[in-house]
């Protein structure tokens, strides 16, 4: 299925990413997270129109899957880059992914290429799979180290 990233053109805040068939459906999505039924019910509770709300909305198609690849590799070098990676270099099995935090993460999806607005709506939204994806490039790393030597 699709996902959308969703923000605000007036507010200039990001709402997060939504799995959804179609645009419409994720702006529904987003509306229906907020609080409200649907796009009609939080149109009616602001005192709006639909068609205002969606005109405020920017809803940008998004690959999850490579967000989060791209996230957890660039975490990976950073991490084998650092002079704390010597000690579990050898090990296929070691991840450090637990000491990422939150602003790190996303500091690490800009690095490697990924617009903030969405680094910082994957990281809040796939923290566990993010995880999962480091302790694969982690793994992947150290077994082509180990082919090499």
């Amino acid at each position: 299925m699709p996902s959308y990233l969703i923000s605000s053109r007036e507010a200039a805040r990001t709402f997060g990413v939504y799995d959804a068939a179609t645009e419409d459906d994720a702006r529904e999505a987003y509306a229906r997270d907020a609080g409200y039924r649907d796009c009609a019910d939080e149109a009616a509770v602001l005192e709006t129109t639909v068609e205002r709300l969606h005109a405020d909305l920017v809803v940008e198609p998004v690959d999850v899957a490579d967000a989060i690849a791209t996230i957890a590799a660039a975490m990976v070098e950073i991490d084998r880059a650092s002079s704390d990676a010597d000690a579990v270099r050898d090990d296929a099995d070691a991840t450090s992914a637990d000491g990422w935090d939150f602003r790190g993460t996303i500091d690490a999806g800009e690095d490697a290429g990924l617009d903030r607005r969405l680094a910082r709506a994957i990281a809040a939204q796939y923290t566990p799979q993010i995880r999962a994806a480091y302790a694969r490039a982690w793994r992947a790393a150290v077994e082509a180290d180990l082919a090499d030597a």
